[in-house]
């Protein structure tokens, strides 16, 4: 009776597809010659394009449950089965279990029960999980030697960059997302983006939280290409090298940035519950390093009265993000909030005092035309795999409706110029007159988008930015 045999191919890269690299017709091929030899007829043959050391496999969990037709497994050799020695015993071990052999036409019959044929199995995947190692040690230092020389592994396209050079439709929103990134959280970016028309890098109008947090953490944007870092992209290993490619953030925007994505990471200076205690948290900057004032409780000695403080926030901070200042006083919280009020007074009364607590950011000028231009062709490219019927008439219809608003934002924030919008004197003094009729300083806090410093000794600076 004819022996039914199955044969099972595999190649890590469609690249590696090549009669030079051992690709799948070669394989194939020399696997019947051997089919042929050992009288098997080969029913059935399975492919796999995925690396050796992957334990999940489409072709070959498809011939595990074939296994009871065939009464042999054919390879190319073992390292098509697997690189690494455990790998390898186990996919072995699934076919010895199903009562089927194992051939290799380069190895021969190979197997787990009889001790000559497993020494040899085991050999063979020895060798071929040294060998595995010694070519991934190979290409890691060959792509280590092409950026010492100056180039990275690959041309970037990441978002902000495409074929290696800046995209500027997309390099204007990545340095309004470290600009912003100094006084908002990844919340308030991901709305801003959304409201400005900014694509998130899939083509979505929503961006993740950490895309965008990937985005603020990656040196890149400001000149600098890393090979070598650990998974996460966040710790720089000792053997990682670097070179310079084209820069769309500024090192001090960046650095700064960094900072104050790590000074919110830890809680410090957030907004609580008790905004009846310090209404004012949040809006507070220490006058010496620039963060944020927090809120202290301190209670008497018997316990019966509690006395609520303003100090700088620095000391709340991990070490590692400490900037060190040396503002240690606490303030009293009335005594603090009667002073802000105090200076609103008194800018209430002078029309100049008033005119240079203002805030005059500067104005950001926008060209949207290129990526006017890229939702077109996005739009473009929608159309297109509706009528080649990849897309339904539905997917068609949400995907025109999503990125025909997105154009329209664009077009608006275009001919509106300026992304942020400046109170100018009248519109100040309105605001500051129905702010001083809150009782709750809080609110008062919020009508004026007001910030204040404080300084050693106690002295307030107020910046007023009511909307």
């Amino acid at each position: 009776m004819t022996s039914r045999a199955a044969i099972y191919l595999r190649v890590s890269t469609d690249s590696q597809d090549t009669p030079e690299a051992y690709g799948l017709a070669m394989q194939e091929e020399a696997c019947r010659r051997y089919a042929e030899r050992a009288g098997f007829t080969v029913d059935q043959v399975y492919r796999d394009v995925i690396t050796g050391t992957a334990k999940t496999r489409g072709g070959f969990s498809a011939l595990l449950g074939d296994l009871s037709h065939f009464d042999a497994v054919i390879i190319f050799a073992v390292d098509r089965l697997a690189r690494t020695v455990q790998l390898g015993y186990a996919l072995a071990q699934d076919i010895a279990d199903a009562g089927v052999e194992l051939h290799s036409a380069l190895e021969g019959k190979l197997g787990l029960k009889d001790d000559n044929q497993a020494l040899s199995f085991g050999l063979h995947v020895l060798i071929s999980d040294s060998e595995k190692r010694r070519i991934t040690r190979r290409l890691s230092e060959g792509k280590r030697q092409k950026v010492r020389g100056g180039q990275p592994i690959r041309p970037l396209n990441g978002y902000g960059f495409k074929d290696g050079e800046i995209y500027e439709p997309q390099a204007q929103f990545v340095r309004i997302m470290f600009q912003k990134t100094l006084e908002h959280g990844t919340y308030e970016l991901r709305a801003q983006l959304h409201e400005m028309g900014a694509l998130s890098p899939t083509g979505k109008p929503f961006w993740d939280r950490d895309a965008l947090r990937k985005i603020i953490q990656n040196p890149t944007y400001r000149g600098e290409y890393v090979y070598g870092n650990d998974r996460s992209g966040r710790r720089r290993q000792a053997d990682a090298v670097t070179c310079r490619v084209p820069q769309i953030v500024p090192d001090e925007l960046w650095y700064a940035a960094q900072r104050a994505s790590a000074y919110r990471s830890t809680g410090a200076g957030r907004r609580g519950s008790r905004r009846d205690a310090w209404p004012l948290t949040g809006r507070l900057r220490c006058g010496e390093c620039g963060g944020a004032m927090v809120g202290q409780l301190r209670r008497s000695p018997d316990k019966t009265r509690a006395y609520y403080y303003y100090r700088c926030g620095d000391k709340a901070l991990s070490p590692h993000t400490r900037k060190g200042c040396l503002h240690t006083k606490c303030y009293d919280g009335a005594v603090l909030h009667a002073t802000v009020r105090e200076a609103l007074v008194e800018l209430n009364r002078n029309e100049e005092a008033l005119r240079s607590v203002i805030a005059q950011p500067a104005p950001v000028r926008m060209d949207t035309t290129a990526a006017v231009r890229e939702v077109d062709q996005q739009l473009s490219k929608a159309r297109n795999a509706y009528l080649r019927g990849i897309d339904t008439e539905d997917e068609y219809a949400e995907s025109k409706a999503m990125l025909t608003a997105q154009r329209a934002k664009l077009l608006a924030l275009a001919e509106k110029g300026e992304v942020q919008a400046v109170a100018d004197l009248g519109q100040a003094r309105t605001a500051l007159r129905e702010a001083l009729a809150e009782s709750d300083l809080y609110q008062t806090a919020v009508r004026l988008g007001l910030m204040a410093s404080v300084s050693i000794g106690g002295g307030v600076s107020l910046m007023l930015d009511p909307v």
